[in-house]
């Protein structure tokens, strides 16, 4: 629990002396608590911000419209007593009005694409005042992605397990690059890419090529792959929120597959904490809107491929996209600074709704 320092809880004592109000005891309040019955009226104060979280401002992924999800019920649920979360003295809501405040974490189509509330606090009114606190919730990604693609056999099928690690590079001299960003990119200028570094975890004694195999060909269904594969857009998109660790210099990455009718990330090929991007790579990605996706490595012909370094010049992006090597498709990116603190969620509409 946080709490005040001491000038601030003295503060605190100053105030609610100015207001006409009295300390008790712990012993006091629970000798006042029961003088007066669990039926007794509440005295909350209610904002209109309080309100309009139940009605559903800011809300997204909770049906409020279930019974008990109510303010009232909310209220009749809480208990009418406890512990200022300031000045921790006890407040009762039987005996005197007192504030409530609501932290709730701020809806984010991949931090908290269900909003929740994460607790409440209850204060004496001279400590706090009533209202609600929105929070980006971060979630703990790590630098590699795991995720699965199902292989069917006959009648039998089996989830290979990959590993996924990510790259951002520029792509300043490639000749087989520029002439894929010039047959399917409208932006020309340094190529921004990244490269995602694809591992079979376990390949359940067959080996990698029946993997791979299959990695490719679920690629292409997105319409990743090479110059003369790639006939339809790709759905994809990648989503860059820079400082989310504040002074440690990390970025989230998001590769989102694809986006519902309603706007909700269904799956992700890969989501995670990259060491600052560099500036040179933003601002490439920034001026063209777009990234070079680039995924493998994959099997070539029935071959093991080699490992593939994409900061090694000798790795030419584009002669592994030429090779088949590498499946790879120009991608939308948005790239926002991380807000750890809103001061209004974000709000999206719910289905039905208009954006």
């Amino acid at each position: 629990m946080t709490r005040g320092n001491n000038a601030q809880k003295l503060r605190a004592r100053e105030i609610r002396a100015e207001l006409g109000e009295e300390f008790c005891s712990f012993e006091e309040a629970m000798q006042r608590a029961r003088t007066y019955p669990d039926d007794a009226p509440r005295n909350w104060v209610i904002t209109p911000e309080i309100r309009a979280v139940f009605d559903g401002h800011g809300v997204r992924g909770i049906d409020l419209s279930r019974p008990g999800s109510d303010l009232d019920s909310f209220l009749r649920d809480r208990s009418p007593a406890g512990e200022c979360g300031w000045c921790e003295h006890w407040v009762d809501s039987r005996t005197e009005p007192i504030s409530l405040q609501l932290f709730m974490t701020a809806y984010d189509p991949d931090l908290s694409p269900v909003t929740m509330m994460m607790t409440t606090k209850i204060y004496h009114t001279g400590c706090k005042e009533s209202g609600v606190s929105w929070s980006t919730r971060v979630a703990e990604e790590t630098r590699e992605y795991g995720f699965s693609i199902e292989l069917t056999s006959g009648e039998e099928s089996v989830a290979g397990d990959f590993a996924v690690t990510a790259t951002a590079v520029v792509n300043l001299d490639d000749e087989y690059a520029a002439e894929f960003q010039e047959a399917y990119g409208e932006y020309v200028g340094p190529e921004p890419v990244l490269c995602l570094n694809v591992r079979v975890e376990d390949d359940y004694g067959s080996g990698v090529i029946p993997w791979l195999h299959t990695l490719g060909e679920y690629l292409g269904d997105y319409h990743l792959g090479n110059l003369e594969d790639v006939t339809g857009q790709c759905p994809w998109s990648v989503r860059v929120l820079r400082g989310y660790r504040g002074n440690d210099g990390q970025d989230l990455v998001f590769v989102r597959e694809e986006l519902d009718e309603d706007g909700e990330v269904e799956g992700y090929f890969y989501r995670g904490s990259l060491d600052r991007l560099p500036d040179a790579w933003v601002d490439a990605a920034r001026q063209a809107g777009q990234v070079l996706v680039a995924c493998g490595p994959l099997t070539n012909g029935g071959e093991e491929p080699e490992p593939w370094d994409p900061a090694d010049p000798e790795h030419a992006i584009g002669d592994l996209i030429h090779d088949r090597i590498v499946a790879a498709a120009y991608v939308p990116i948005v790239i926002e600074d991380y807000q750890p603190w809103p001061h209004e969620p974000i709000s999206a509409p719910r289905a039905g709704e208009e954006g």
